[in-house]
């Protein structure tokens, strides 16, 4: 038992240090698919899209909110510049590679 009790204290003293050291996790930003759809609600509905290109926006991960296999995200230019539409919903899947900055 007192093996036990040492490796234990042992344990939550290594996973505390590393809590400790550990970075914020930062958000990073996506390039979005060339054929993905953006919209103003989780739908695939014509009325709800909204006419942006998204080969010239960056989404913020992770996603704000999710539904229905849909996801919110922050949009940004290529520039990383926020825009007037602040965010918007697409299919989670239409995330397509992270960009560096």
């Amino acid at each position: 038992m007192p093996v036990f009790r040492r490796c234990h204290g042992l344990f939550l003293v290594l996973v505390g240090g590393v809590i400790a050291v550990a970075p914020v996790v930062q958000a990073m930003t996506f390039s979005l698919r060339s054929t993905a759809v953006l919209s103003r609600q989780p739908t695939f509905k014509s009325s709800d899209r909204l006419e942006l290109d998204p080969l010239k926006l960056l989404v913020v991960g992770p996603a704000l909110e999710q539904s229905d296999g849909f996801c919110r995200y922050e949009l940004r230019n290529r520039s990383g510049q926020p825009i007037s539409t602040e965010t918007a919903w697409t299919p989670c899947y239409n995330i397509d590679r992270l960009m560096l900055p």
